[in-house]
């Protein structure tokens, strides 16, 4: 969804640290329109039958898959 119409303000920074059955639950998971399976599938296939954790991250993100913020990102680490 669009940034004003997300229902919250959570993001996903792209690290898992999965246990091995993370790979049965995604190829037993069903594939999205465009044929890929989906890590978020099979975490939620997972869920049924073990806990997930998350942990909230504070500081500060940058969206380095746009200019403004590859720069934003350069500018705060030089």
């Amino acid at each position: 969804p669009a940034p004003d119409q997300a229902p919250s303000n959570f993001g996903v920074v792209g690290k898992y640290v999965c246990p091995p059955e993370i790979f049965e639950a995604i190829k037993s998971s069903e594939a999205s329109k465009d044929g890929e399976l989906r890590l978020i599938d099979g975490l939620i296939k997972l869920s049924e039958t073990q806990k997930i954790w998350a942990l909230e991250i504070e500081g500060e993100r940058f969206d380095t898959g746009r200019p403004e913020g590859l720069v934003a990102a350069s500018n705060a680490f030089l």
